[in-house]
């Protein structure tokens, strides 16, 4: 299960995970996650620290039985290039959409 209140975030992750063959759940927050784990139950919950709503903290403390990683943004002001002048790692966001706008248009590939 996929929680975090940013829908590019969660897209992007849904979408490796996928294609990875993980059959993937998402929520928008802690609160909609505690709703689906009524009635589903992930392996794992990859969670984001920062939602609104009721505090992450207390949300992980209602989980029971399912281990949780975290999730956490950063800043664009604190990213920077690797030393090997790589690509930045802010390109990731980018990447985001161009995927969830190729998703809602159909297509299966992006370029």
């Amino acid at each position: 299960m996929i929680v975090d209140d940013e829908r590019d975030i969660r897209d992007l992750v849904k979408i490796v995970l996928e294609k990875n063959k993980y059959a993937v759940i998402t929520a928008t927050d802690g609160d909609d996650c505690l709703g689906k784990l009524k009635t589903a139950k992930p392996n794992l919950i990859l969670m984001d620290m920062r939602m609104p709503g009721t505090p992450v903290k207390e949300v992980t403390r209602r989980i029971k039985g399912t281990k949780i990683v975290y999730l956490s943004g950063m800043s664009s002001q604190t990213l920077t290039p690797a030393p090997d002048k790589s690509k930045p790692p802010l390109e990731l966001p980018a990447k985001a959409i161009r995927h969830r706008r190729a998703a809602e248009n159909g297509q299966s590939k992006i370029g």
